[in-house]
This record gives structure tokens, C-alpha cells and sequence, in this order.
């Protein structure tokens, strides 16, 4: 996975090759290492669904990745994040 600033853009990019590790990292933090979960067998097909969920917005418009963006403003402005007045 890769974060990084393009442009004038913030730009996310997790090669769809690197989902079948990150699934199973996922399923095992979230059920445990002992339960058996689901496994990426199509990559490409797994990343169409994983964009569908990402870009999904609740009745309020919040998404998965606006909630993300929110919890990393109030990261970088708990340690002390340059740019911002205080």
C-alpha cells in the first residue's frame, strides 16, 4: 500500500495482487486467528466489491473512507500536525 501526495491530491493506492493478504489479515484480527473465514480467490473480482463498499455512503453521507479521513485529521492534530492553527 502506498499514500502519498500527487498534484494537489492525496492518493491511496493497495495493489489488487496485495487483497488476498489483506483480507485474511482483516478476517483474522476481526474473528481470530483460530476461526476459519473467507478466502480471496478472485482478486479482481474481491477489488470491484472492496470499491463498492468504499465509495458506499450511509443516509448521513458518511463512507468508510470519509470516516478514515476523519480519524487521520484527528491523529495528526493530536500529535501536534503542522499547518494547523491552534
Amino acid at each position: 500500500m502506498n499514500v502519498g501526495i500527487e498534484q494537489d491530491e492525496i492518493v491511496i493506492r493497495v495493489p489488487v495482487n496485495a487483497l488476498p493478504d489483506a483480507a485474511a489479515t482483516a478476517f483474522d484480527r476481526h474473528y481470530g486467528f483460530d476461526v476459519r473465514c473467507a478466502t480471496v480467490v478472485d482478486a479482481d473480482a474481491f477489488a470491484l466489491e472492496l470499491v463498492d463498499r468504499l465509495n458506499w455512503e450511509d443516509e448521513n453521507g458518511d463512507s468508510l473512507v470519509t470516516r478514515m479521513l476523519d480519524a487521520a485529521c484527528l491523529k495528526a492534530e493530536q500529535w501536534g500536525a503542522e499547518g494547523l492553527a491552534r
